[in-house]
């Protein structure tokens, strides 16, 4: 089997199962999304980290947080208070279990529960089975997920049980060490455990920055002048992606004249095959359009820190500034109009 490939009816029938025990359950009721433990995939080895979602009442479910990657973002969406963003939860790599009302569930859902036999009724009574990948609108599991899913949900059910009789269940000495659940195979089944075990932060990644050199040949050829221009690199709520296929969220490149207000240019970038890779390609970007309007300005400037690396070596090359700063009014004016536009 793929390991991309849909689940068949059989895979999707225990998790449907298992949602009534969780709902049955209720553990939102004496856990919160903080209480954090580890579960291993059987299958791979790796670990996901489940968060019970649902002691406000708002939305009840139960993610899993792929690696690392996962869990320490979802520390820094924990975090982020008032300054929390949508795509920071839409670019946390996880899998998520949660029930809906039946007009949020897609019709593919609502299909699969149909063939089951099943049927729900009332406000969030409806499950529903989501990927989210970084770049990526939520999507359908695919049999791999929902096999690590209903594994997750069944040790959930476990661990939600003890903490509710002991509250020190998922107590450490050390913030990055878990409890996780771990598979051992006995007699054709799965037995589960209990093990303490250290999740170091993820190192940092490398990035393989593009460029393009003809471009690049212009601008620094090109007369230096005293100009500034202001670039942003955002998450744009607007997915694009041919029909049949799982559509991307898409990221625009804005550059702007902060003395006209005019936008010099714009592109727009999707995260194919990573974002990685879309990162890497931004100072390409900005060197192309840059060498568009044959400007070579003495300072560039922008609102994030990470933009401001990536371009680092484009000002070095070209002798120019990156300036970090709070705010760009100009911009904000124009990223405002689009996003507008975009949202009628």
């Amino acid at each position: 089997m793929k390991h991309d490939a849909p689940p068949s009816l059989e895979e999707w029938r225990p998790l449907y199962e298992v949602m009534d025990r969780v709902k049955e359950a209720a553990p939102w009721e004496w856990m919160t999304e903080t209480d954090v433990f580890g579960v291993l995939d059987p299958e791979t080895g790796e670990p996901g980290f489940v968060s019970v979602m649902g002691q406000l009442g708002e939305h009840y479910a139960l993610t899993l947080y792929l690696g690392a990657e996962g869990l320490y973002r979802f520390w820094e969406i924990q975090n982020a208070g008032p300054y929390l963003q949508p795509e920071m939860i839409l670019n946390t790599p996880q899998i998520q279990a949660s029930f809906e009302n039946r007009n949020d569930v897609p019709a593919k859902d609502r299909d699969i529960i149909k063939q089951l036999g099943r049927k729900y009724r009332g406000q969030q009574a409806w499950p529903l089975f989501q990927n989210f990948t970084p770049g990526m609108v939520p999507w359908q599991l695919t049999a791999a997920e929902a096999r690590f899913m209903h594994h997750a949900l069944e040790q959930a059910l476990d661990v939600a049980a003890r903490y509710k009789e002991d509250a020190g269940l998922l107590d450490t000495d050390d913030d990055t060490k878990y409890l996780v659940r771990v598979p051992r195979q006995k007699n054709g089944r799965w037995q589960w455990h209990d093990e303490l075990q250290k999740i170091p932060p993820p190192g940092p990644k490398e990035y393989h920055l593009l460029m393009d050199l003809h471009a690049l040949a212009i601008l620094e050829k090109a007369r230096p002048t005293t100009a500034r221009v202001d670039v942003d690199f955002f998450w744009t709520p607007a997915p694009v992606g041919e029909r049949g296929e799982r559509p991307y969220y898409p990221y625009t490149l804005f550059m702007v004249d902060p003395q006209s207000g005019m936008i010099l240019g714009a592109d727009t970038l999707i995260a194919d095959p990573t974002p990685e890779d879309m990162w890497a390609s931004v100072p390409k970007k900005v060197v192309q359009l840059l060498a568009r309007t044959k400007t070579k300005p003495q300072a560039i400037r922008v609102l994030s820190p990470p933009l401001a690396s990536f371009l680092e070596p484009v000002a070095q090359r070209i002798g120019c500034q990156i300036n970090l700063v709070d705010t760009l009014p100009e911009l904000e004016a124009a990223k405002n109009m689009m996003m507008g536009f975009l949202m009628r």
